[in-house]
């Protein structure tokens, strides 16, 4: 007999939702790990304004970090000015795109790193730092790696931030891949990017 608890089993993920949790829930049990000492820290991903503040109505802590995929071609301005001001830091996901992306043949991207005798990722990298989020880089390359500790003396004009900030280009690396549902409740349902869809203006 069907726990009448528990929604179906979805096969194909080997996962189970339980009706009537959502993440608010999940999070009540977070909160209670640093209570007790074994986190020091708490945070969320991929969440957009509006599930933000969903959890931020009854959550007795705020999270300490937002991690999403942020880069100058999905900047979603609203969303990290929403966390900045809520206390929230902000930590990019894919910060220089993967090596299918075409992030190293922007014409704007390309042009202003020339302009620096930097190389774009190094320049990408900046851009992230200039705004107030943290950057992790991914290479296994020796060379690269190096090559992205090595941004002393490279800072970015406001125009050229501006320029960045209004690359008309807008996409996701990874792509839609996030459930329809973060969690099972309607009130707590997909939100990634809130309103702050890909091609809005920055404000």
């Amino acid at each position: 007999m069907e726990d009448p608890g528990i929604d179906p089993i979805d096969s194909e993920n080997q996962t189970i939702v339980y009706k009537d949790w959502g993440f608010t829930d999940t999070w009540r049990e977070m909160e209670k790990l640093l209570d007790s000492g074994k986190a020091r820290a708490i945070g969320v991903a991929n969440f957009g304004i509006q599930n933000l503040e969903t959890l931020l109505a009854s959550a007795r802590v705020v999270p300490a970090v937002c991690q999403l995929e942020l880069h100058v071609h999905c900047p979603s301005t609203k969303l990290v000015n929403f966390c900045q001001n809520k206390g929230i830091h902000v930590t990019p996901a894919f910060c220089l795109g993967s090596p299918s992306s075409p992030f190293a043949h922007d014409m704007t991207v390309k042009a202003i790193a020339d302009a620096h005798g930097k190389t774009v990722q190094q320049l990408l990298l900046v851009w992230g730092l200039k705004r107030g989020t943290s950057v992790i880089p991914k290479s296994v390359t020796e060379s690269h790696i190096e090559s992205n500790f090595d941004l002393d003396g490279l800072d970015l004009t406001e125009e050229e931030m501006n320029r960045l900030d209004s690359i008309p280009d807008r996409y996701k690396v990874r792509g839609e891949w996030l459930p329809e549902k973060v969690f099972s409740s309607d009130a707590e349902g997909r939100d990634f990017y809130d309103g702050d869809n890909l091609f809005e203006e920055a404000k």
